[in-house]
């Protein structure tokens, strides 16, 4: 009886020695294994876990005595905040902050979110209202104007367009018009009729349209100017 006692107990102590190897092998470090957090726990089951925007996988570190302590560089997913990222990892960056769906959100300096054509790359218009998002509203909206009709603009011409200014979402009265004037000998087309130092009937000579008197044409030679055709008192 003595003997088989003590034959159970050798069997018992020898099962636990054979044990103890194989319950540190559960406490040995998974190097390099990859990880995440999940409720608070750490777990290497990552198939579900996407890896996009902002969101990155972690690395298992573990103690000295081969306990994993800490799942490092591991970024999960948060809040969408209005700042160029993914922060919730959903492939879409600053989503919820662009309600016009203009291309700009209200952290890309869009100052007003409601309205799609109120952007940072909107074209100023003459409204008083600040389009293009740089504190100003119709800033320096400019345009050209004419009251002239029936002139020529040519490159030879001495006319030109005036210009409107736009200021607090009303047009100005076309100014800075440059108007035709009479023909002289100088290159230019000072009447703005699309000719250039022309000849210019009835213009010079005697004033007087009395009997067989009357005015003669301005011609030109070179720069000179000549009356020719007057006729003048005999």
């Amino acid at each position: 009886m003595k003997k088989y006692l003590l034959f159970l107990l050798c069997l018992f102590l020898w099962n636990c020695q054979a044990c103890e190897p194989e319950e540190k092998l559960n406490f040995v470090c998974p190097i390099e294994m990859p990880c995440i957090v999940e409720r608070g726990k750490i777990t290497t089951n990552i198939e579900l876990f996407r890896v996009t925007g902002e969101c990155r996988l972690g690395v298992i570190k573990c103690d000295a005595n081969g306990k994993v302590v800490s799942c490092d560089e591991f970024i999960d997913f948060k809040s969408e905040t209005c700042d160029g990222l993914d922060n919730d990892c959903d492939e879409v960056i600053d989503n919820g902050f662009d309600e016009d769906s203009d291309g700009f959100t209200v952290c890309q300096n869009d100052c007003n979110d409601l309205d799609s054509k109120i952007n940072p790359q909107s074209k100023e218009t003459c409204d008083n209202v600040d389009q293009n998002c740089d504190g100003q509203a119709d800033e320096n909206l400019k345009k050209e104007c004419s009251t002239q009709i029936g002139v020529s603009f040519s490159e030879n011409s001495q006319c030109a367009f005036g210009i409107e200014i736009c200021s607090n979402g009303f047009w100005s009265t076309c100014q800075n018009e440059v108007f035709p004037s009479q023909e002289i000998c100088d290159k230019i087309d000072n009447n703005c009729n699309g000719a250039v130092d022309e000849l210019v009937p009835h213009i010079c000579g005697y004033p007087l349209e009395i009997g067989t008197c009357h005015l003669g044409d301005q011609i030109c030679l070179g720069v000179e100017t000549l009356c020719i055709n007057s006729v003048f008192p005999a």
